[in-house]
């Protein structure tokens, strides 16, 4: 049966037309005539609607039409040139660029693969902004897309839709699928595009990554729900994990453990795995100061690439007061998606919270934050769904340099909080000998009326 193979398919047509096969009721086709005579005869019932649709599905295909009049030795030549041309366009299809250097992707595809068990469809990898998700999804693509009909990887979706260029990355699904150019002249023109090609074509397996997502109207634009058959697979990226609600798999992007961390980290700086002597020391503490956020690791180490050791250690101090650019632009945009709640429990986090152990200490923080009017369990949840802090019943935790981050945001926009060791020794939350802490709207503005503390 026509959907059940994963060859290439080239339909040609002897003694028909293809409206005859889209347009089976018509009296005016010889297959409609067939199928009412089955039916009025009572035979292959349980059959003839699926029949129905493969042939609709293959007259929608671009193929040959043939006829006892044609020219049958002229058809085969043009048949066999277009098969050894798609054959050849497959081969030198060229693979994506993924990584200069591949520390630890091997693991990485064995890690994910290992979690697709049984049926996917839909794949959703998610983590913190730089933690390797397109790196993954790249590979992935490069080493199934010959296993589908046809492939499309769709880059910075997020972005895209920022500059309203969706109907761009549309057009270019369109493309990438289907050998037919199609015009977009707007969102919702490309979605019934879409919709229309895909709808007929369900006898086709498609490989689909969308790279990016950060919001549900990106997902209705480029992926029309139920229109892809259950043999294709799209692979989706993003740093929100409430985006993969409908997902068969949701893949968390893990931290590169020390090892990889400083393979990664050397192969920028020295362009080596492993460092010289005399460095062994620094290299130890940039690749602490990382965390194992790969983002980091090739961002400092092609920075000190070349570097001698005095200026490393300027380096290393610096970085521990101030978070090289490149890397909080690339954090912060995770922090620019907030609303207004969300950023300042954020900051209020970063500043007071970060890996603090206190019985019930979440509760009481919510507690506090609903005083304030806000939905503070809501604004906790997106922040978790959002990979930007992790949360259990006596402490919130997240990546340092999200920490620095939510400090730098402190600091930027207000009001301040009092959170740095030399203004504020030590704060005592939620009341404590000495202690009168008032509140106007957020942990933000304490007050403490007391004796000075001493460390």
């Amino acid at each position: 049966m026509l959907q059940q193979t994963d060859a290439l398919f080239i339909p040609f047509f002897y003694d028909v037309q293809p409206w005859e096969l889209r347009h089976i009721k018509d009296e005016k086709s010889q297959y409609g005539v067939a199928f009412s005579d089955y039916r009025s005869k009572g035979r292959y019932l349980d059959k003839l609607d699926e029949w129905k649709n493969a042939l609709k599905s293959a007259a929608d295909v671009s193929g040959y039409e043939l006829s006892h009049s044609s020219h049958q030795y002229n058809l085969c030549e043009n048949i066999v040139s277009r098969v050894l041309q798609l054959v050849q366009e497959r081969r030198n299809s060229k693979p994506l660029n993924v990584a200069k250097y591949p520390v630890g992707l091997a693991d990485l595809i064995q890690d994910f693969e290992s979690c697709c068990t049984g049926k996917v469809m839909i794949a959703g990898i998610y983590g913190l902004g730089g933690s390797g998700k397109t790196t993954l999804a790249k590979e992935l693509f490069n080493r199934k897309r010959s296993d589908y009909h046809a492939a499309s990887f769709l880059s910075d979706v997020r972005e895209s839709h920022a500059n309203r260029d969706l109907q761009c990355l549309q057009s270019q699904l369109l493309k990438d699928l289907f050998p037919k150019d199609s015009e977009i002249s707007s969102v919702h023109h490309g979605i019934g595009e879409l919709k229309d090609r895909l709808g007929r074509a369900r006898h086709l397996h498609f490989l689909i990554v969308l790279d990016d997502i950060d919001h549900q109207d990106q997902l209705d634009a480029l992926l029309p729900e139920g229109m892809l058959s259950s043999s294709s697979l799209v692979i989706i990226t993003t740093r929100d994990q409430s985006i993969l609600m409908g997902a068969d798999i949701r893949y968390k992007m893990k931290e590169l453990n020390r090892d990889r961390a400083k393979e990664l980290f050397c192969s920028h700086a020295f362009r080596i795995g492993d460092p010289p002597i005399a460095y062994e020391k620094l290299v130890e503490s940039f690749v602490e100061f990382c965390g194992g956020l790969p983002l980091s690791l090739k961002i400092l180490g092609a920075h000190l690439y070349g570097r001698d050791e005095y200026y490393w250690q300027l380096q290393l101090e610096k970085v521990k007061k101030i978070q090289p650019k490149d890397i909080m632009q690339r954090l912060k945009i995770s922090f620019d998606g907030l609303d207004q709640e969300e950023k300042h429990i954020f900051i209020d986090i970063a500043c007071l919270f970060n890996k603090k152990k206190k019985s019930n200490l979440k509760s009481k923080a919510i507690l506090v934050w609903n005083l304030s009017g806000w939905s503070a369990k809501h604004a906790v949840q997106t922040l978790q769904d959002k990979c930007l802090i992790e949360v259990s019943w006596f402490k919130f935790e997240m990546h340092d340099h999200l920490r620095d981050l939510g400090r730098q945001m402190a600091d930027e926009l207000g009001p301040p909080r009092l959170w740095r060791p030399h203004i504020l020794r030590a704060i005592y939350l939620f009341g404590k000998d000495g202690f009168s802490l008032l509140r106007t709207n957020s942990f933000s503005s304490v007050i403490v009326n007391a004796r000075p503390v001493s460390s």
